[in-house]
């Protein structure tokens, strides 16, 4: 298989023999795939410099086994730089495409919402914003739409309206259930679940209740587990 100038971005890479790297990719057409790039670390490469994440890049391949050889490269312009808190930012969206995307699964919903991270990370004032609005599309791309709307009751059939001034609990795989006080870590408000229902982030007191939230509900697809950058944003953020 031959592809040409498709455009995706660098999700990751590692060192592959001693000039050569392997690079995972998150395309717009043909979903994440792995890349070598051979003699990319070379004094004269040419795509020194260029093998960079966080920028839209058109790759050009040849595949013929699990991994793709890389044979063409050129940079799209008008990316931002992120630095220092984005950056870790940045990577904690990478971090989950390595982790939650799927092989050679092409999803155009969840490519845009990747760029359009990027782009709000660098010009938002607040960078949780973008990382909320993209764990909520990634979950919903991957099929785990949250059931916000709606109260479930386990064991029961039927469904509730979720109300404002109610308050419940939220369990990932079975949606809200309402409770009877508004205490407690995992206990969120009627008003706060039907925002995220609608995207709406307008109000900041409830952006660390959304993140708890959402990332409950992603470490569920983890299997339980935390990813390493996440330890670090939750120092910065």
């Amino acid at each position: 298989m031959r592809v040409s100038e498709t455009p995706g971005f660098i999700l990751h890479s590692r060192s592959f023999s001693e000039s050569s790297s392997i690079v995972d990719v998150f395309t717009r057409d043909y979903g994440r795939i792995g890349l070598v790039a051979r003699g990319a670390r070379a004094a004269k490469s040419r795509w020194r410099g260029l093998l960079q994440p966080f920028r839209q890049l058109d790759f050009s391949w040849s595949k013929r086994s699990a991994l793709g050889t890389l044979t063409g490269l050129d940079m799209d312009v008008g990316w931002p730089e992120l630095s220092g808190t984005t950056l870790y930012c940045g990577l904690y969206l990478n971090e989950l495409l390595m982790r939650l995307s799927r092989d050679e699964d092409p999803d155009i919903d969840l490519y845009q919402a990747y760029g359009r991270a990027i782009h709000e990370l660098s010009a938002l004032s607040d960078p949780r914003l973008a990382l909320r609005r993209f764990e909520k599309q990634l979950l919903q791309s991957l099929g785990f739409a949250l059931p916000l709307e709606y109260q479930c009751h386990a064991g029961q059939q039927g469904e509730e309206l979720v109300k404002a001034g109610h308050y419940y609990t939220f369990d990932p795989r079975l949606g809200p259930t309402r409770c009877h006080g508004s205490a407690g870590r995992d206990v969120f408000s009627g008003e706060l679940l039907l925002a995220l229902s609608i995207d709406d982030y307008s109000n900041p007191h409830w952006l660390p209740q959304m993140r708890r939230l959402l990332q409950a509900a992603i470490k569920t697809q983890l299997g339980g587990r935390e990813l390493a950058s996440q330890k670090m944003l939750r120092k910065l953020l």
